[in-house]
């Protein structure tokens, strides 16, 4: 550009996340003059996490950053809970949302808030937005929560033995209905 005045020259095809040194300049008849240095860094598009968990049950298989797809199981009584994500870059943005609602916005390292468990499967997605805010990776978390415990299955009674004043009975428990059988036994 020619003349006095502010100008401005976009600079294209730098790496994300560096930084960089400039210095502007002007040249006239009797020479050329330099401006102080200045720095930029260039906006980050890391999108990972370094950690993921949930405060009930294990993630399958066990976490590793540049794997998207996670499970875990819980026990029926777990009705909800909580995901504390860290980012690997620190102006990177995390968010959680729990079976396709809103996302939250969440603290690297802090966990979200409760996220209520239905039986069955749950979907979490963890969506990591880049400090130049457009790019995205959302990390996925199945969770599998039992359904509810129902009374065992008894079938197949058996009497044996049987003579003039008793007998040898019996049964079959082929289901615990989701709990432990601590008792088992014949009412007669």
């Amino acid at each position: 550009a020619a003349g006095t005045g502010v100008f401005t020259k976009a600079v294209t095809g730098r790496t994300a996340g560096s930084g960089y040194s400039f210095r502007a300049y002007a040249t006239n008849s009797e020479g050329t003059s330099y401006s102080a240095v200045g720095t930029f860094t260039t906006l980050s598009t890391v999108t990972t996490l370094s950690a993921l968990a949930l405060s009930a049950g294990t993630l399958s298989p066990a976490f590793d950053a540049t794997a998207l797809s996670y499970t875990a199981s819980v026990a029926n009584s777990t009705s909800s809970l909580t995901v504390p994500p860290t980012v690997t870059q620190a102006q990177a943005t995390v968010q959680v949302r729990m079976n396709g609602g809103s996302y939250t916005a969440v603290t690297s390292g802090s966990a979200s808030g409760a996220l209520a468990l239905n039986a069955g499967d749950n979907t979490i997605e963890v969506r990591v937005t880049a400090q130049d805010g457009t790019t995205t990776r959302t990390y996925t978390v199945t969770v599998t929560r039992a359904g509810a415990a129902t009374p065992p299955t008894v079938t197949t009674p058996t009497s044996a033995s049987v003579t003039a004043t008793g007998a040898t009975l019996g049964g079959n428990v082929p289901a615990d209905g989701g709990a432990a059988v601590p008792e088992r036994g014949v009412v007669y």
